[in-house]
């Protein structure tokens, strides 16, 4: 008897336990940003967003982008290549806040290959704002065209 009501217990745990566990694990709404990145000291250049995450009021339409933060590694190695860590803060032209991108940028042979990003922070609607997806960059005659997907939460 008190074997079937451990078990019942259990049972029963896990049952509440799913349900919550699956919100927590939600990959999030989808989102899209266009970032036209001026090169420069600091760079900088507008983003456009779409998505169900733009739709939904989850991140803003729009804004300007401003790099906080580059370091460089891997740049002496035989390969030629290098890895660029950057942090890039979009701060939404609505007001309501702004966030903070942290992207992980291979580059070789001066080509951008896909990377990978994560929401490093914000501020305002977007101060606990999560998420992450991959980009690609496209070298273009003002800097650099950004192409942003993931989702966010």
């Amino acid at each position: 008897m008190r074997r079937s009501i451990g078990t019942l217990a259990i049972a029963g745990a896990l049952f509440l336990a799913i349900p919550i566990a699956s919100v927590q694990a939600s990959p999030g709404l989808g989102v899209a940003f266009d970032v036209q990145t001026t090169l420069g000291n600091p760079s900088s250049g507008p983003f456009t967003a779409t998505g169900v995450a733009v739709n939904r009021g989850v991140v803003c339409a729009d804004g300007w982008t401003i790099d906080v933060g580059v370091t460089v590694t891997g740049a002496n190695n035989r390969s030629g290549g290098a890895t660029y860590h950057v942090l890039k803060d979009f701060v939404c032209n609505d007001g309501s806040g702004s966030f903070l991108l942290k992207f992980e940028v291979r580059a070789d042979d001066s080509r951008s290959r896909p990377y990978s990003w994560m929401v490093a922070g914000g501020t305002g609607a977007y101060s606990h704002l999560a998420g992450s997806g991959s980009g690609y960059s496209v070298a273009a005659d003002y800097g650099i065209n950004d192409r942003i997907f993931g989702n966010v939460h």
